[in-house]
């Protein structure tokens, strides 16, 4: 549990051949985020690594005691922002971490998606008034202002887990 006793690997596919470029501790390779000449990797149940082109692995932050690690990276305009979520049922708690500082601390939702648009993240959340273990609560999509902090709640839904993100041109 919490990663401890769990392996992800980082593979390339070559013609038929799958290659292994790195295995971590952690449950999932969640999302691979890639910029430039390197590649972001949010492990869940562990660490944020960074893979340049050369193959060095760099992790960039060791998950903090919350269980479930690392899901989301994103850029915005002039930060890099990450997502590390505490649970998957009650308490609904994560931290989002600015060129990995801590930025903000919730303890209203949880989220495993994140996007950027218009300088504005966008997540989309669950756990929204689930401090009854037995109850999922409500999800929703919840954009935060990068400038002030503010957010708004854009979307809500009950009884319900809230799926994964995108931003198409």
């Amino acid at each position: 549990s919490g990663g401890l006793n769990m392996r992800c690997q980082l593979c390339r596919l070559d013609g038929n051949k799958v290659t292994v470029l790195h295995t971590f501790d952690g449950e999932s390779v969640y999302h691979i985020r890639s910029y430039e000449d390197y590649m972001i990797l949010p492990i869940e149940q562990g660490n944020l690594y960074r893979r340049d082109d050369n193959g060095t692995i760099t992790m960039l932050r060791h998950r903090s005691l919350y269980p479930m690690g690392f899901y989301d990276f994103c850029w915005c305009p002039g930060h890099w922002y990450a997502l590390e979520k505490k649970n998957v049922r009650p308490p609904s708690e994560c931290k989002i971490y600015r060129d990995n500082n801590e930025w903000f601390h919730t303890y209203d939702w949880k989220s495993k998606d994140m996007v950027c648009m218009d300088g504005n993240l966008y997540l989309g959340v669950t756990g929204i008034g689930s401090s009854d273990p037995r109850n999922i609560g409500s999800a929703g999509l919840v954009r935060i202002n990068t400038a002030t902090k503010q957010v708004d709640y854009l979307a809500h839904y009950s009884n319900t887990w809230m799926g994964g993100l995108s931003v198409y041109d």
